[in-house]
């Protein structure tokens, strides 16, 4: 067997400096970064990600229903010790969303210095059709806390929306209060969901 190389991480954080320099309005990466690496490597992809300021960092989470059914003692990482990272919406309807189980996360440093994160989960149907996309995750230690998707993350601070500004009715709609659309236009966004938060998407798949 031979061994998969290990890409260098300071290609990242090269990428990373060359998009702050760039003036890139936000930078989200889709790898976890699950344990540590080289020393010196890691340290330079940190320190790219702690100048940029606005790198938002990639979980992914096992549902409760999946993780109670599956191996409870499966090593995790440490979970989110700064509950400031997750987004903490206004429940206006409650409903059944999905509770996060299992949580896979970047190694602690790299968290640590990381703008914020999101889910990158999307789960099919029984027929292996993706039909909906799960907008938030709840977090099992802080039931009021929301992981929310890493592209939605993106959005949601493009349009200058923070947890105070996201109103959630499950079972009909997520109110994005206020949105940034231009220099010169604030308006109410609504996006329709199911009981468990997610939205159907919309697009004709093969």
């Amino acid at each position: 067997d031979r061994e998969i190389p290990v890409w260098d991480r300071r290609i990242y954080g090269d990428l990373i400096d060359i998009l702050t320099a760039a003036h890139a309005a936000a930078v989200a990466v889709d790898i976890v970064f699950q344990y540590k690496s080289y020393v010196e490597n890691d340290k330079s992809l940190i320190a790219a990600v702690k100048n940029a300021k606005n790198v938002l960092s990639p979980v992914i989470l096992n549902p409760m229903e999946k993780w109670e059914k599956g191996n409870k003692n499966i090593q995790i990482n440490q979970g989110i010790e700064n509950p400031g990272i997750l987004m903490q919406p206004q429940i206006m309807k409650k409903g059944n969303p999905i509770i996060a189980g299992e949580d896979i996360l970047p190694f602690k440093e790299l968290l640590d210095t990381s703008w914020g994160i999101g889910h990158i989960n999307c789960d099919a149907d029984n027929d292996g059709i993706n039909r909906t996309f799960p907008l938030f995750i709840r977090s099992r230690e802080q039931p009021e806390m929301f992981y929310p998707s890493l592209t939605f993350r993106m959005v949601l601070d493009h349009l200058g929306i923070t947890g105070e500004n996201i109103e959630i009715y499950f079972g009909q709609k997520i109110i994005l209060k206020d949105a940034h659309i231009s220099a010169t236009e604030k308006r109410d966004i609504e996006i329709p969901i199911d009981n468990r938060g997610r939205m159907i998407i919309n697009w004709v798949g093969p």
